[in-house]
């Protein structure tokens, strides 16, 4: 029971369900793309990821320097909560302004690798 209350308190975060929706969006995200779409401090990104892994929500990996963000295989009763979520999340507009962000963002990226 712990776990579960430890997880939904970690949803009472308006910064942190930007970050869950973005990552729900994007697949995976490392620290400085949070940073960037949400508008967000390092330190504020860092932090909200760290709680949100913390918690269960999302897990990471290291590749070099870089620290990569993606949601957790969920078990049935986070996939519920999650599920509800993105759709109170989809018609908000702060969230439709942080996927639009992101899309320019990774836009960006693409033409840069090339």
């Amino acid at each position: 029971m712990h776990d579960m209350v430890k997880a939904l308190k970690t949803l009472g975060d308006e910064g942190r369900l930007r970050v869950l929706a973005l990552l729900a969006f994007a697949g995976e995200a490392c620290v400085c793309e949070v940073q960037e779409v949400l508008e967000m401090s390092t330190p504020t990104a860092s932090r909200n990821l760290r709680l949100l892994e913390d918690a269960g929500w999302c897990e990471s990996r290291r590749e070099g320097k870089w620290v990569y963000y993606r949601l957790t295989k969920l078990t049935l009763d986070r996939q519920l909560i999650i599920d509800g979520l993105q759709t109170e999340l989809n018609a908000c507009d702060i969230v439709v302004k942080d996927r639009e962000k992101y899309e320019v963002l990774d836009q960006q990226r693409s033409v840069c690798k090339y």
